[in-house]
């Protein structure tokens, strides 16, 4: 049954519904072209990566947990091969590229992902979660700013 047969669901909630399915499928629409490109190339797989541990660590609540994605942060940078590269705490960027770093040479948004992986680095020094957690959200923007410059 359709919820404009439904008699019992009033008229306001079926309109909500709608809005809300059509706001999903646009979002759908959307992602979709972005993340089959993702999957074809290694650097926006990588970035995509960084940027969302960048964003756990800005969003943490406790400094640990903070560093924790940091790290992560600076391993999908670096890659395996980086001297910052720590095993240990895992790589979820691992067999998405050689490290951003390493993949960016040259192109756009080097720069920024760069300055995102010294602001990750100081992250990892900072004692109180309000520090750790800027770092967090100032690595975010970095990486966000070099995706922007990847697509223009």
């Amino acid at each position: 049954m359709f919820p404009e047969e439904n008699t019992d669901m009033p008229k306001h909630l079926v309109d909500g519904l709608r809005k809300q399915v059509c706001a999903w499928l646009l979002c759908l629409g959307c992602a979709l072209p972005l993340l089959s490109a993702a999957e074809q190339d290694p650097v926006r797989q990588q970035l995509q990566t960084a940027l969302l541990h960048a964003e756990f660590a800005a969003d943490g609540e406790k400094a640990p947990a903070i560093h924790y994605h940091l790290h992560h942060v600076i391993n999908c940078l670096v890659g395996p091969r980086g001297d910052a590269f720590r095993e240990e705490v895992g790589n979820p960027c691992e067999g998405q590229g050689r490290g951003l770093v390493h993949d960016l040479r040259g192109s756009a948004g080097r720069d920024e992902v760069d300055l995102a992986l010294t602001a990750a680095l100081h992250g990892l020094n900072a004692e109180q979660v309000e520090a750790a957690r800027a770092a967090g959200e100032r690595v975010h923007r970095l990486l966000w700013a070099a995706q922007r410059a990847l697509e223009q």
